[in-house]
C-alpha cells in the first residue's frame, strides 16, 4: 500500500474543514435514516447559534462546523449556554 503525503505549501485547512463531516451533515443524514423524523427545535436553534471563531476571525455557525471542531469549541467555552 502506498501512503499518501501532505503538500504543506498547498495544505488548506479550510478547504479541508468543508470536506468534513458537519453538525448540519449528521443532522440530515439523522433525518433520513429515522424516516425523515423531525429534528427537535433546541437541536436546531443550536445548530444556527454562532460563536467566534479565533482561528477564522469571524463568526461561524455550530452547524458549519466539522464535528471534531464543535466538540473542541464546546469544551473549550467551558459548557457555555449556546440557547
Amino acid at each position: 500500500m502506498r501512503k499518501s503525503t501532505i503538500n504543506l505549501n498547498n495544505y488548506n485547512l479550510y478547504e479541508e474543514m468543508e470536506k468534513m463531516l458537519t453538525l448540519d451533515d449528521t443532522l440530515k443524514i439523522t433525518q433520513i435514516v429515522h424516516d425523515a423524523n423531525k429534528i427537535p427545535q433546541d437541536i436546531t436553534r443550536f445548530a444556527d447559534a454562532k460563536r467566534w471563531s479565533e482561528s477564522r476571525g469571524c463568526f461561524m455557525r455550530y452547524g458549519d462546523m466539522p464535528l471534531h471542531y464543535l466538540i473542541r469549541a464546546l469544551l473549550k467555552d467551558g459548557g457555555k449556554q449556546w440557547v
